[in-house]
């Protein structure tokens, strides 16, 4: 049950941080800063990143614990939406 709880939490957590917001975030951020600034929002961007990788390797050690497979589907669910967030370019204006 703990397992449980801990999956669910994490994975909200994540949810709530993810990319879609962030990359709307951060191309707006890279618009308006100074090239000299530039490198402080792409390193934002990259730890934002390997904090949602960080949190999809935990749930991949941890969904196979999960008896229930309805439970365990839709934690999957999540966990894949999750990742999905994660498939566009490092640098949003593509340089």
């Amino acid at each position: 049950m703990l397992t449980h709880g801990l999956l669910k939490t994490t994975l909200r957590r994540a949810h709530c941080h993810r990319g879609r917001k962030a990359r709307k975030l951060f191309a707006a951020a890279i618009g308006l800063v100074d090239a000299h600034v530039r490198s402080e929002v792409l390193a934002g961007q990259m730890l934002i990143r390997a904090s949602i990788r960080s949190v999809l390797l935990s749930v991949d050690a941890n969904l196979p614990g999960i008896s229930d497979a309805s439970l365990r589907a839709a934690l999957k669910q999540q966990r894949q939406e999750l990742e999905s967030t994660l498939t566009v370019p490092d640098d949003p204006v593509g340089t």
